[in-house]
């Protein structure tokens, strides 16, 4: 945290207001995200084709970093950046217009949702390089690194769903709602993109991915040991299972639970309510950042990261059963942000025991990795919306027995390393 005081501080006042504006802009780019498989259901989407804007966000979050690595060396990276802050102003104008666009287009406003999405998801790959800003969640991160920006984020975060919860609150009708919420991310677009036009000096060093093909992908994977693949398949195995029901966390709250209640005289809607489980969620994320830095030393890492499967694993079933009653699940979304602050422990053992010999097979084994589990999470969302669109409660009880096969994945793992470190014990 006081490292990134000390790099915001280093900055000039151009710098700042120009970081400021970027983390805004991304902050509520992350809120109005959460709420788009709503926007979908409400402007009459079928749930697989909710499920299929879920798994086209893994696709492009998959994809769409080596762009990054393929700008050519004679672009200015300042006018990449404003082309990509461009373009995401225009996909979130497209979000707030699809309505209109739908009616006078003939085409299906969830379609124009996508169009929205592609657009958007440019910036999220080339436009989060300034040198502060509120940093993305990195899956190199590790468990003593969550850094100040992580739990800034989260903090940010907590007030940016704050605010959407007023919003909705205030407004009362969803659509509206999220249009004005629309309309202030895009303002914060269009005013990021005239300040980092006009005082933004970013590095020409590219942060994308390369790729290294299919071949390659595939050898480093059958190249590691037995007991790291075990750690790999329950992990990826996670995964999918929350990528088969995340996208539908929202519609959950709002249509099935449909949780209301009154707060300091006002009447929070569904997906009011909803913003203030997210904050919920982030907030224990930033408190609990800070507690998982020292923690390890007392628990030990196995303890953390079989806690934060078992969360993942058991949040969906626990969603879909849980009383109607708005304390009830604050509870339990309070229990999921424990898990956000985990996952960083999760991270650092996958690497840890996928490491290579030196930092270049580090960097390769952890992108064959990155892909290979990518590949297999992206089609998680179109089946968690074919199954929720039989029945809600299917879905997620589905995607809970498949993360308690990764589970069991990741207990064969842990077993094996206390064995192994009782066995070290022993010899000594």
């Amino acid at each position: 945290m006081a490292q990134s005081r000390s790099a915001f501080s280093a900055l000039g006042p151009e710098g700042r207001l120009v970081s400021a504006a970027v983390a805004g802009f991304n902050l509520l780019l992350v809120v109005v995200n959460r709420y788009l498989p709503e926007y979908l259901r409400v402007l009459g989407a079928q749930p697989w084709i909710i499920g299929l804007f879920g798994s086209t966000e893994i696709a492009l979050a998959l994809v769409y970093p080596y762009l990054d690595g393929e700008i050519p060396d004679w672009l200015d990276v300042r006018h990449v950046l404003t082309a990509a802050s461009i373009l995401a102003s225009t996909g979130t104008v497209v979000w707030l217009a699809a309505p209109r666009l739908g009616h006078y287009t003939g085409l299906p406003a969830s379609a124009w949702i996508f169009v929205g999405l592609f657009l958007v998801a440019v910036w999220n790959a080339l436009g989060l390089h300034l040198p502060v800003g509120i940093a993305p969640e990195d899956d190199g991160q590790s468990a003593p690194d969550i850094s100040g920006a992580a739990v800034l984020r989260w903090l940010g975060l907590t007030a940016g769903f704050l605010f959407a919860a007023f919003v909705l609150a205030e407004v009362g009708t969803f659509v509206p709602s999220l249009q004005v919420l629309f309309a202030v991310t895009a303002s914060l677009a269009l005013t990021a993109t005239i300040l980092q036009d006009l005082f933004a000096h970013p590095s020409k060093d590219s942060t994308g991915a390369t790729f290294a093909g299919c071949r390659r992908v595939l050898d480093d994977i059958r190249a590691l040991p037995a007991e790291s693949r075990s750690l790999l398949v329950g992990d990826t195995l996670v995964r999918f299972a929350h990528g088969m029901v995340g996208t539908f966390f929202v519609t959950v709250v709002t249509s099935v639970l449909r949780v209301e209640m009154m707060l300091l005289g006002h009447h929070f809607t569904p997906s009011a309510v909803f913003g203030i489980l997210l904050a919920v969620e982030m907030g224990v994320a930033a408190v609990g950042g800070g507690i998982i830095t020292v923690l390890p030393r007392y628990t030990g890492r196995v303890a953390l990261v079989l806690g934060n499967v078992l969360i993942t694993t058991l949040f969906p079933i626990f969603l879909v059963t849980v009383r109607t009653e708005a304390l009830a699940v604050g509870v339990l979304f309070a229990a999921f942000g424990l898990r956000r602050a985990t996952l960083p422990v999760r991270r650092a053992l996958i690497a840890e025991f996928t490491a290579g010999e030196n930092d270049e097979d580090d960097r390769q084994l952890t992108e064959s990795y990155r892909l290979s589990r990518g590949a297999i999470v992206v089609p998680s969302a179109i089946l968690g919306g074919v199954l929720y669109g039989i029945n809600p409660r299917l879905a997620f009880v589905v995607a809970t027995a498949v993360g308690l096969l990764g589970t069991w994945s990741f207990t064969r793992f842990i077993h094996v390393i206390v064995r192994d470190s009782r066995s070290d014990r022993t010899g000594e």
